[in-house]
């Protein structure tokens, strides 16, 4: 009777680690396309990298649960903290600050998350998850977005000018970008 009982609490463990494995798994591709999980509307919300970092960590004490090893106990932490730390430290160490705007029918939602660069991404309509689009190159980690040097100008067919200012010694913006974006 006892046994039963070990049994079944250790399929816990094992069904929680594939579940993790599967969502990180299933992040990958869509990761590769260009496509990351964002629950919700930046800055608020759950990011790709949170995501990712909890599902090691879900992973990490599942298999910890179940191997009672010592050593291969200290090596599934090292590797763990490593798989979460190394990704994130970039982000942690960037001033992290999102510009949002919508097209003019207000039906398509954008968002620069400036921070280690300006990348701008299109939000689904479903706040799950955003699309890369691009990345707008500044001079000396110069960030329009945040200083408001910036102006987006809409042509149809679906398509965005971003006209921003290159570096912070441009009095007028200098530069632009035009984008094609997928109507949703």
């Amino acid at each position: 009777m006892k046994r039963k009982k070990i049994l079944a609490f250790s399929k816990i463990p094992l069904i929680t680690f594939i579940t993790s494995l599967l969502v990180l798994f299933t992040m990958l591709p869509l990761q590769s396309q260009g496509r990351f999980i964002y629950i919700g509307t930046p800055p608020n919300g759950l990011s790709h990298l949170l995501i990712a970092n909890n599902m090691i960590a879900v992973a990490s004490g599942s298999l910890l649960y179940m191997i009672k090893d010592k050593a291969i106990t200290v090596i599934n932490v090292v590797v763990g903290a490593f798989f979460i730390i190394i990704p994130s430290f970039p982000i942690l160490m960037a001033d992290t600050t999102y510009t949002t705007f919508s097209s003019p029918s207000g039906m398509e939602h954008f968002v620069v998350v400036v921070g280690g660069g300006n990348r701008l991404y299109q939000l689904s309509d479903s706040r799950l998850y955003m699309t890369y689009l691009t990345s707008i190159p500044t001079d000396d980690a110069y960030k329009p977005f945040s200083s408001g040097d910036y102006e987006v100008e809409w042509n149809a067919p679906n398509q965005l000018v971003i006209h921003y200012a290159f570096d912070y010694l441009s009095d007028t913006l200098v530069k632009k970008i035009p984008l094609p974006y997928k109507v949703q």
